[in-house]
């Protein structure tokens, strides 16, 4: 199995659905690739299981390999395609015994050991998962091919992952680094590196890298709910804001993020702390305010006009024209919002 080929392997990252970061570090990593099965079946009649093998594209797919392996049963890579099969079916122990058949024949098969690794970590087996992806990395290091393999790419994230749910955030980190070092576009791994650095008590650098996910992966939602959470602790509720905002959109009904809109407020008690504020004169913490209710409810057409207002009367007036542009994407018929805008296109000539 060539490293270009282990992209299809069983070894696979972090689901990137919506999840609090504190639940991510524990969550199961185990996605499985390569057959969209949904689970195994068993039958007490053989002749029953192979009329239902015929059933499905997957489940023929898995007789054909069974088949070959038949046919070619020294043939290390066909071993590890069936088993990385079997795995995506759910059939983990049938899987070891084909990574471990295959390794019989090629003990020095990465491929083997990332898979091992992947179905020991599904499985609850941490120690077990841990060893299978220092013997990757071990088989790896050095050579022109180090800082290019797909599979020590995946084995450093792995191992990423455990040090991370243990606790072992410097540890983690180093991992994540060695994993964005061989592929710099995974913006799952710069988002548990984040979460790594902020166990070490590094916001501002975890921020660092987060946005660096976000580039890669601007609807990332985990991503932006994690990047709020890092603006709170920096007591930055605006930006806070705009992030909690974001991950909403993407995917409101998240039980964590619901519960940290709640602790923020809602885009209504903003508008109001802003026009309160307005009334007593004070219009840098009614800007901010409304700012923080625009950013919250983005659908929320007197939270962005006052917001707009107040920029226009604090001489803001390229800010504002900005958050009128932006509001006409989503509001087009809004004459007073058309209105605004060409006023203040006029002023900035």
């Amino acid at each position: 199995m060539s490293e270009s080929s282990a992209s299809a392997s069983v070894g696979a990252r972090t689901a990137r659905n919506w999840i609090d970061p504190a639940l991510a570090i524990t969550a199961s990593i185990l996605v499985l690739a390569i057959l969209a099965v949904g689970g195994y079946f068993a039958y007490s009649v053989y002749q029953n299981q192979l009329v239902a093998e015929d059933s499905t594209p997957a489940l023929r797919a898995l007789k054909v390999l069974r088949e070959q392996v038949k046919k070619s049963p020294n043939d290390a890579l066909l071993r590890v395609r069936y088993g990385e099969a079997l795995a995506s079916a759910g059939k983990s122990q049938d899987s070891v015994e084909q990574f471990n058949a295959a390794l019989q024949i090629d003990p020095t098969h990465t491929g083997a050991y990332l898979d091992l690794g992947i179905v020991a970590l599904g499985t609850e087996h941490p120690s077990e998962a841990r060893n299978y992806f220092l013997k990757v990395i071990e088989l790896t290091e050095g050579g022109e091919y180090q800082d290019i393999s797909d599979r020590r790419e995946l084995a450093l994230y792995n191992l990423g992952i455990l040090e991370l749910r243990d606790g072992q955030y410097e540890e983690a980190a180093g991992y994540f680094k060695g994993a964005l070092r061989i592929r710099k576009d995974a913006s799952d791994t710069y988002y548990h590196l984040a979460l790594a650095l902020q166990g070490m008590g590094q916001p501002e650098t975890a921020i660092q890298q987060l946005d660096i996910a976000l580039q890669f992966d601007p609807n990332y939602a985990a991503g932006h709910y994690l990047m709020g959470q890092l603006y709170m602790e920096l007591d930055d509720r605006v930006r806070a804001a705009y992030h909690y905002g974001r991950a909403a959109q993407l995917e409101p009904d998240a039980e964590p993020l619901i519960e940290a809109l709640d602790a923020i407020g809602t885009s209504a008690e903003w508008e109001a702390k802003a026009r309160k504020a307005l009334a007593n004169g004070d219009g840098a913490a009614a800007l901010e305010a409304a700012t923080i209710a625009s950013y919250l409810d983005p659908g929320s057409i007197s939270a962005i006009k006052l917001r707009g207002q107040l920029l226009i009367d604090q001489g803001k007036t390229s800010e504002a024209l900005e958050v009128y542009e932006l509001a006409a994407k989503s509001f087009p018929k809004d004459k007073a919002i058309a209105e605004k805008i060409s006023t203040l296109k006029g002023e900035n000539k």
